[in-house]
């Protein structure tokens, strides 16, 4: 079974985050699945691994959605931070330049996917404070 779960994890190390973003939000379809499924995985595993938290991704889905994208890719490093800046500014760039139709549904639906990477961090730390609660219980 751990052999199963090293190669999930390396398949998500190694997945084409952007290229599934800018499908996913050009089509409908298995191209938007795969953006809000796999790719989702895969960016919150990545910003994991760079001590990222659900907070920052809710944080940028907000600035998203109040800013636009447009705004949001501009805005300097400092003002995003240095990690979540370095974490996010390819797939920023990808999705501004991606044309789905009116940039308003493609900036709502970019920060949905930042919403669903915040999910799963959230779950992820979650899942974490259960599992020391019942390890010092036993």
């Amino acid at each position: 079974m751990t052999g199963m779960i090293v190669r999930r994890v390396e398949h998500l190390q190694e997945f084409d985050i952007e290229a599934a973003l800018a499908a996913g939000l050009r089509r409908h379809g298995p191209a938007r699945t795969k953006m809000f499924a796999t790719a989702v995985l895969a960016a919150g595993l990545r910003a994991e691994e760079l001590g990222l938290s659900a907070f920052q991704f809710r944080f940028l889905s907000a600035r998203v959605r109040s800013l636009g994208l447009a705004l949001v890719s501009a805005l300097p490093e400092d003002m995003l931070g240095h990690a979540l800046h370095r974490s996010v500014r390819a797939w920023l760039t990808v999705a501004h330049a991606t044309t789905s139709g009116p940039g308003d549904a493609r900036d709502e639906l970019f920060a949905q996917w930042l919403d669903a990477i915040a999910d799963v961090l959230f779950t992820h730390a979650q899942q974490a404070v259960t599992e020391r609660l019942v390890v010092r219980r036993l």
